[in-house]
């Protein structure tokens, strides 16, 4: 290789390494303004839906399953979250919104949420199929079953969806169907929640007492956890485990 062919090797490389650096900085200054601190991100969570065909007979515990895992996921990352009581005094002003309709779902109405919360995000979640798959020869032993959740969140700084889709979540096992059931659930509940949330570190600890049914019961101002604690709901159990 001849020096002009090195200095043109080099020429190049650098020419490479300077895009790169260049590229990097453009995007770190257009993605400034869109940068998302959760402690400084206002999420209203409002109640979760069960839109599946036998929703009267099943739907506190499902209800249950989805508000559990969304408040955790959130407060986990040390947003600032607004719950369901909070949700349902915004709704109770007038005009008086219906939360528990499953079609009210239109930007409009989730604009309107935020405007009376000052939320930054407001996020709905839906469970609109909970069924068995077909058996499989091959694992007659096992057994299969699948829960199919929607997930709106609405960015109001922004004036769009952050996520508007739906996720499945299915769970294999050989243990009874109803906890089959609750496994898919919130396995498709966790998953519809990694896709916006899953750039943000956890750090503020959250307690998995079973005997919590909602983290956020009785909340009258935004929320947000401290790293230092191990958080057990705003009114926690009689009893928490270390």
């Amino acid at each position: 290789m001849t020096f002009l062919d090195l200095w043109a090797l080099r020429f190049l490389v650098g020419f490479a390494l300077l895009t790169i650096v260049y590229s990097v900085r453009a995007e770190s200054s257009s993605s400034g303004a869109d940068r998302v601190v959760p402690r400084e991100t206002k999420v209203l969570l409002l109640p979760p839906v069960d839109a599946t065909v036998d929703a009267i007979r099943l739907h506190p515990l499902r209800q249950q399953i989805m508000r559990l895992r969304q408040q955790s996921e959130f407060i986990t990352r040390q947003f600032v979250v607004l719950g369901e009581s909070m949700a349902a005094r915004a709704a109770a002003a007038k005009p008086a919104l219906n939360l528990a309709d499953p079609k009210a779902r239109s930007p409009e109405l989730f604009a309107e949420l935020a405007k009376r919360t000052a939320a930054d995000w407001v996020l709905r979640l839906a469970v609109t199929e909970i069924a068995s798959d077909e058996s499989d020869s091959a694992v007659e032993a096992k057994v299969s079953v699948h829960s199919t959740v929607m997930i709106q969140i609405w960015d109001t700084r922004r004036h769009r969806w952050l996520d508007n889709r739906t996720y499945v979540g299915r769970t294999i096992g050989g243990g009874s169907p109803p906890e089959l059931f609750i496994e898919s659930l919130d396995t498709a509940t966790e998953e519809a929640l990694s896709r916006v949330l899953g750039p943000y570190p956890l750090t503020v600890p959250v307690s998995k007492n079973g005997a919590i049914v909602d983290y956020l019961d009785g909340q009258t101002a935004p929320f947000v956890g401290d790293p230092e604690k191990t958080f057990s709901g705003l009114k926690p159990p009689l009893s928490d485990p270390p």
